[in-house]
């Protein structure tokens, strides 16, 4: 081992080393790698591994392909575990027993309007079902009705002393308040923002899309019930896959919608279509007894009701006005009736925009187009929306998308082979 002073002694320096310190400018000069790798080992080493990488690639590109897929799959498989499945219906529920022999679960409502209201849309939705059973595992609702039975009510004071209901946020503000025993399938899950975020996939995103899509036009159409409570907290995910519509608190039987019974429809948000705004606005001014019927829907109103609403997803107050100045309200009601089908179809559109807006643009998830076909929905006049079937098409071709002509990007398949064959075939006869 050497000691200091051999370290220092000049002899023991090679040549290369006496002249850099003799002529460092002139060495530099003519050495410039030794400078650049002393200055940046770091930046030098990087570079060295990614040729590497890139020589690797060259030469097995079918295993690094492989490793990198395994590895992606291992990250999602982390991402997944650290998510947490829940069969909540909200993070406010007070679960009052989990059984997963019977695969219930059984939490504490109180007696409200609210429930009432849920519990009808249950029986409603239970009914249907029962006969139409494919989208059956798209709802969660009450299995029976808890007021039917005696055994379903349950006292403040049981809850209250029962430790394992310590933390339900339950208060008897009321002189003799009922809560029940309300019973549901368990399904755990998570809301669809995280699953839609994890599964970053076009094939993943689109699959859950048309399902919704489906599901609630369904209900809508031949159930008659709409929903109006979609949103990326009430519509979550399972761990198969599965969209399960949770939250019925804001449903109404369609079939019970009148101008007289107006007040059914819950104030509405920016999700919502125009449409439900315009009913929700006449409803109020009838319940204040500010118009009949017969009053004209005019231009300060149709400003009033756009003043609430976000512009960017809806169809512009020009689009529509015709539709609905200078009309009676029955007529408006009436108008804006029509579109009643599609009303939750455009909730779930909107709820996929606002998702798909917050990610960014991948090479592996191509969003654009995606995003423009929901665009182009939120933006159409009520009576001009696209029907059902053609957004499952639109959406599908982002699936899929074709490999257009490079001078006509809408070019279709030419006909003219078809014709000819026809033309022999004919000829043979």
């Amino acid at each position: 081992m050497q000691t200091n002073t051999e370290q220092e002694n000049p002899e023991t320096y090679s040549e290369m080393e006496i002249e850099q310190q003799q002529n460092p400018e002139e060495y530099q000069t003519q050495n410039p790698e030794m400078e650049n790798e002393e200055e940046q080992p770091q930046e030098y080493q990087t570079y060295q591994h990614e040729q590497q990488l890139e020589e690797n690639e060259e030469e097995q590109p079918q295993e690094y392909q492989t490793y990198q897929h395994e590895q992606q799959l291992e990250e999602n498989e982390e991402t997944q575990s650290e998510i947490e499945y829940d069969s909540k219906i909200s993070p406010e529920d007070c679960v009052y027993e989990i059984s997963d022999k019977e695969n219930i679960m059984t939490k504490i409502e109180k007696n409200t309007n609210d429930l009432k209201n849920r519990i009808k849309i249950s029986n409603k939705i239970k009914n249907y079902l029962n006969s139409n059973d494919k989208y059956e595992p798209n709802f969660l609702y009450m299995l029976e009705d808890p007021t039917a039975n005696s055994r379903n009510q349950i006292s403040f004071s049981e809850i209250k002393e029962n430790k394992k209901l310590e933390k339900c946020q339950l208060s008897a503000n009321e002189e003799t308040p009922e809560y029940y025993l309300c019973k549901y399938k368990k399904v755990e899950t998570i809301s669809i923002e995280q699953h839609i975020k994890k599964n970053r996939t076009i094939f993943a995103i689109t699959d859950i899309h048309n399902v919704l899509l489906e599901s609630v036009n369904e209900l809508s159409k031949n159930a008659k019930i709409v929903n109006l409570t979609l949103s990326p907290e009430t519509v979550t995910v399972s761990k198969m896959g599965m969209p399960i519509i949770k939250d019925h608190s804001n449903a109404f039987d369609s079939s019970e919608l009148s101008f007289e019974t107006l007040n059914i429809i819950p104030s509405p948000d920016e999700t919502k279509c125009v449409e439900l705004h315009i009913l929700f606005h006449i409803g109020n001014k009838r319940e204040s007894q500010e118009t009949t019927s017969a009053s004209i829907f005019t231009e300060s109103d149709m400003n009033e009701i756009y003043s609430k609403l976000d512009p960017t997803p809806h169809p512009s107050k020009e689009q529509i006005q015709s539709r609905y100045i200078n009309k009676n309200y029955q007529e408006v009601y009436e108008k804006a009736r029509e579109s009643i089908d599609t009303w939750d179809v455009y909730s779930v559109m909107y709820m996929f925009w606002k998702i798909l807006g917050s990610m960014e643009e991948m090479p592996e998830l191509p969003l654009s187009n995606y995003k423009s076909v929901l665009e182009d929905f939120l933006r159409k006049e009520p009576n001009e929306r696209a029907n059902f079937n053609s957004i499952f098409e639109r959406i599908a071709e982002n699936k899929q998308p074709h490999q257009p002509s490079p001078n006509n990007m809408y070019e279709e398949e030419p006909q003219q082979n078809t014709y000819e064959f026809q033309e022999n075939y004919e000829t043979f006869d």
